[in-house]
């Protein structure tokens, strides 16, 4: 539905005998067919008001479409239907009505030749006012204007006689309206009237400061008493103040006093405290004196039993311990260790994982650091060497597992990251490799309370294990059956051949899962803390 635009600020024009709004209301008949004929304003009579339509609007219901012709009809006068008849039609009663501006039929409106409306309401006063009233033709102020209705606007604002002006004492009361040529006899035959407006205003205006100035007075004494009663307040405040400082300084005298006796017996007691611990530390040394000779006294006597005995101990312990010594430290993190694995695939390799975020790769043997990743945002729980690459691939990778719920699988030898497994929810704080083929298969369990079993060369995961109450911390896979091949089991197989898988929770207990049926077999429960 098109809508109609808004009213524009109307413009008085008597257009007949009575007043209307040329830029709002429809055009007088009579005024029209002064200069053109009926026909030519047949098809622009406004279907409400049958006057020829200010700003046409075009009626297009589907409803009443068997018309000879869209109606037509004022823009002022549809919105004054609208305003009663809301969403209903001036055509025929239904709803929805549909209307639009028609600037076919505005063109040719605006293209009839009209003379000056003003002029036109004079001659109609004129008329029916009848040859007593209507004065000399010499005193009339006459308009010649024949033109077209599009230019109206430009003759009332620039050219037109017949236009009125308000009286110069307007500001002070007079309401008169008149053309200019008639302004200057208004203002000289109302000469008493003006002046009695004007001294009703002034005397108004006096009445009015004589208002304003016993305010300002009645403001002025309002002030100083305010202004007199904060005084008062402050002095008391002051007043108060000061008393209450007198006895604050008498307070804290009072109190250091009180302290300085506190100090004086604090020492007293503290010396006597002191000479009572001298006193009772020499006894304790002499007790301790006595008892360490009463036990070497002991175990002397054990050792002559022990040696008198022909015991010889069954593992040689004392040539294990001779090599029990640091061989090698490896340095390079900056935070907690959480993780290592220790590989001999193509060299002695040593891999870790570190809260510092960092995966690093270290050759055994001389202790130095030779590969480093810092892809992972987070701490690095767990690190395992990758025998499913080695094996089927000939590649040194890496597996690593971080709190960032990821698992990520790194060529070392390459200094390349391979594949991501997402899946878990939360931080994956374990993983193993499976013992059967080759360790295609990978088990993983996190703080998300799941166990997850994936296939490394499709990193898909193949079976979630769910039942612990709470985070992950180790998982591991049964051992490989010494009744299978390594190279041919697959996982349908690995369930079949009863493998499981153990994991132990922050929940306290351990639990034992069917690998194939995804089933929790066993729980062991126990522990008092994780």
């Amino acid at each position: 539905m098109s809508g109609v635009e808004d009213e524009k600020t109307p413009k008085e024009i008597q257009t007949g005998v009575t007043s209307v709004s040329f830029e709002q209301s429809c055009f007088d008949k009579d005024w029209i067919l002064q200069l053109n004929q009926p026909e030519q304003i047949d098809n622009f009579i406004c279907l409400i008001c049958k006057k020829v339509a200010n700003n046409p609007i075009e009626i297009s219901c589907p409803q009443h479409k068997d018309m000879d012709a869209s109606p037509v009809v004022g823009e002022h006068c549809l919105k004054q239907f609208l305003n009663i008849n809301p969403n209903s039609c001036p055509v025929q009663s239904h709803d929805g009505c549909i209307y639009a501006q028609t600037k076919i039929v505005q063109r040719c409106i605006d293209a009839l030749k009209v003379v000056c409306p003003l002029q036109f309401q004079q001659d109609s006063q004129v008329s029916s006012q009848g040859e007593q009233q209507r004065g000399g033709e010499n005193e009339r102020v006459m308009c010649n204007f024949k033109g077209k209705i599009k230019d109206l606007n430009d003759h009332f604002n620039n050219v037109c006689p017949l236009k009125s002006f308000g009286c110069l004492y307007k500001p002070f009361g007079c309401e008169h309206n008149c053309p200019k040529r008639q302004l200057q006899n208004h203002l000289c035959s109302e000469v008493i009237f003006h002046f009695d407006l004007a001294v009703k205003v002034v005397g108004a205006l006096q009445e009015e400061i004589k208002q304003l100035k016993l305010q300002i007075q009645l403001n002025k004494k309002n002030k100083d008493e305010i202004v007199e009663l904060k005084e008062k307040e402050l002095v008391e405040k002051d007043n108060e103040t000061k008393r209450v400082q007198r006895e604050s300084q008498q307070e804290l005298l009072k109190l250091r006093a009180d302290i300085e006796i506190t100090k004086k017996d604090f020492v007293e007691k503290e010396k006597h405290y002191n000479e009572s611990i001298k006193i009772l530390q020499e006894k304790n040394e002499k007790l301790t004196q006595d008892i360490q000779k009463l036990s070497n006294k002991e175990e002397r006597k054990d050792d002559d039993s022990l040696f008198s005995s022909n015991f010889k101990p069954s593992f040689p312990f004392a040539l294990f311990s001779s090599s029990s010594k640091l061989l090698k430290t490896l340095s390079g993190h900056t935070s907690r260790v959480f993780s290592i694995d220790y590989s001999t695939l193509d060299g002695q390799f040593i891999c870790s994982g570190s809260e510092d975020k960092t995966v690093r790769i270290w050759d055994a043997e001389t202790a130095k650091q030779i590969q480093l990743f810092d892809k992972h945002q987070y701490v690095v729980y767990c690190v395992k060497f990758s025998p499913y690459h080695y094996h089927n691939h000939r590649r040194n990778v890496i597996c690593s597992s971080a709190n960032k719920k990821t698992i990520r699988f790194w060529d070392f030898k390459k200094n390349e990251q391979l594949q991501i497994v997402n899946g878990h929810n939360n931080s994956v704080t374990c993983i193993k490799f499976s013992p059967v083929n080759s360790g295609r298969y990978l088990c993983s369990g996190a703080r998300d309370k799941t166990i997850r079993l994936w296939d490394i060369e499709t990193s898909k995961s193949l079976h979630v294990f769910n039942g612990h109450e709470d985070s992950i911390w180790c998982v591991d896979i049964s051992p490989l059956q010494s009744n299978n091949n390594n190279k041919s089991n697959s996982i349908g197989v690995i369930g079949g051949n009863g493998y499981t898988i153990c994991s132990g929770s922050k929940d306290k207990t351990i639990r034992i899962w069917d690998i194939e049926t995804t089933k929790q077999l066993d729980v062991f429960k126990g522990h008092t803390d994780f």
